[in-house]
């Protein structure tokens, strides 16, 4: 809550995202969330091993898109993604405590760009995401009180 009392696009989106939906069946976290970043944590889990019992892609992704999509609506208006990618560096093993770190780059219009780093508990760079969002014209504050069921 700002200094006014005003719920801020920041706390409206940690109000109706963190810990909940697919973050929450997950197990990811939400560490942080401020103006154009997010940090989101999760440990590895039996279910996000993969065939060869290494973190399977899907989760890695999960927790990078989420930290983007936190990021990236935290400045009045809804985004969307409207591309990205990801690079795995090395794998992600049972019991490793991922932090995924989400930063806005640079805008062009309506166009943003940001990147979420993934790191395990070594500090070792697991995968890195570039995620491109575009601008709505929709409000963050207008979902205030909304729910993700």
């Amino acid at each position: 809550m700002s200094d006014t009392g005003v719920m801020s696009s920041v706390d409206t989106v940690r109000d109706i995202w963190c810990d909940k939906g697919l973050d929450g069946h997950l197990g990811i976290q939400c560490d942080h969330v401020g103006d154009g970043e997010a940090q989101l944590s999760m440990e590895v889990r039996h279910e996000h091993l993969n065939l060869f019992n290494s973190g399977h892609g899907g989760a890695l992704f999960a927790i990078a898109d989420s930290a983007f999509a936190l990021a990236c609506n935290t400045r009045g208006h809804v985004n969307v993604a409207s591309g990205c990618s990801i690079e795995f560096l090395r794998p992600a093993m049972f019991g490793d405590k991922l932090v995924a770190v989400a930063k806005w780059v640079d805008t062009n219009g309506r166009s943003s760009i940001y990147t979420v780093t993934i790191s395990n508990d070594k500090d070792e760079i697991v995968a890195i995401f570039t995620g491109r969002s575009h601008q709505t014209s929709k409000l963050v504050s207008e979902f205030l009180g909304g729910e993700i069921v």
